[in-house]
């Protein structure tokens, strides 16, 4: 049957489409776990580090300092639109994706990319995940920010002793730290979904703008440094 054969990849496209996409994949972890290893080893190196570095000296400087309370305030709510956003724009991107999955198993027909969904599927529900990890770890650095602020105070140095704003500040950067580390995750979650839905156009659709895209994040996490 011609339309069968038509509509069945050949074992040749199946061959490129597993070498492209394990390439791909491969490619852009590899680029990352190199890019947040560089981070932690020698944080000034790249625009990842820096940023680590120098959130931790905005804690310190925040806290320490009384009338700047406001800042902080402004900080995490911004932290937590933007993060809320996204998260909305890859939830809907995922549902998306599944309601088109539902009405191709209702076709008679099978489609042999589906595969390729399902994996668009994992990465938009990771981008959301770790963008509802933003708001939850925001959460945590407002209280700890908020205990610091009044730290200053004699009743909360009983809690704390009187060296608990030298505990609570490197604890405040690190949560923050975390928290823009997976809004970062989810970001680039939702950059790597573009190529996975070039995917399905064929292989070098995948492989080329995978290319592109790591590319483009070189150029952005190294340009500043």
């Amino acid at each position: 049957d011609l339309l069968t054969i038509t509509h069945c990849p050949t074992h040749t496209t199946m061959f490129t489409d597993a070498i492209s996409g394990s390439i791909s994949y491969s490619l852009f972890l590899a680029y990352h776990i190199f890019l947040y290893s560089l981070a932690y080893i020698t944080p000034y190196h790249s625009v990842v580090g820096t940023s680590w570095a120098q959130r931790k000296q905005w804690a310190r400087k925040l806290l320490i300092t009384p009338g700047r309370e406001i800042l902080a305030v402004q900080t995490y709510r911004n932290i937590v639109l933007s993060s809320t956003l996204l998260a909305s724009v890859a939830m809907g991107g995922f549902a998306f994706v599944i309601s088109d999955l539902v009405d191709l198993n209702n076709c008679s027909e099978p489609d042999e990319d589906a595969y390729k969904s399902w994996i668009l599927v994992g990465i938009l529900a990771v981008s959301f995940m770790n963008f509802a990890l933003v708001s939850r770890l925001v959460a945590y650095s407002g209280f700890l920010a908020g205990s610091a602020f009044t730290g200053r105070s004699e009743e909360l140095k009983e809690d704390f002793g009187d060296d608990g704003l030298e505990k609570l500040i490197p604890a405040v950067g690190t949560m923050t730290n975390r928290a823009t580390i997976h809004f970062s995750l989810g970001l680039r979650c939702l950059f790597v979904a573009v190529p996975t839905g070039l995917w399905h156009l064929g292989a070098w659709w995948l492989f080329g703008s995978m290319f592109g895209l790591i590319g483009l994040l070189v150029v952005l996490d190294f340009a500043y440094t």
